[in-house]
Order: structure tokens, then sequence, then C-alpha cells
């Protein structure tokens, strides 16, 4: 229900005008550091139906980092552990320089 409440952002995929050219959804929400004050753009999940042509990711790339522009955020931010991912995203100019550690509390 967050989603629904304005806690995220939910992005739709297209490649094509029709209903059927549903390619991705992706969900986002801005997050700030309040010790810094900085804004970010979390892109929380991304969720492929299908194959997403280069050109077509790039023009979502923008969409996005026109909406963190606007919105005050200092970058886009996300985690992933697919190599394809990460490799589009340096070529994009992103940094993959850090490592996500995750333990879990018992």
């Amino acid at each position: 229900n967050y989603l629904l409440v304005g806690g995220l952002q939910c992005w739709f995929f297209m490649i094509g005008e029709n209903q059927d050219d549903l390619a991705g959804i992706i969900t986002s929400k801005i997050v700030e550091d309040e010790v810094s004050g900085t804004r970010n753009l979390d892109i929380y999940s991304f969720y492929g139906m299908k194959t997403i042509p280069l050109k077509e990711i790039g023009d979502g790339i923008k969409t996005l980092q026109k909406f963190a522009l606007y919105n005050g955020c200092h970058r886009i931010i996300t985690r992933t552990n697919v190599p394809q991912l990460i490799e589009l995203a340096k070529k994009k100019g992103a940094e993959a320089e850090y490592t996500l550690i995750s333990m879990p509390l018992e």
C-alpha cells in the first residue's frame, strides 16, 4: 500500500503505444539523507517483461534523470547483482564502486 499513499513512484516502461507494449515496471523513491541533507532517487525495483533495446533504456534513464533533477536529487541510486545492469550503468556514466553488505539479524 506504500505505493498508493505516495511513498513510491511507479514507472511503466513502454516500447510502442499499445497496452501490449509494456516492457518493464520500475518503482522508485526519493530518499533524503538526514545527516548530509542530500536527496537521491532510489530505484527500488525493476522488472522487465521482455528485452529492452539499449536506445529505449537510454531514453528511460533520461526520463528518470529529469524527474530526479526536478525534485532536487543529487544522484540516482540502486543496488543490483546483475552483471549486465552494472555494465550498462557504467556505460551511462554511473559509478559502481560500492558493495552492499546485508547481514541478517537473529
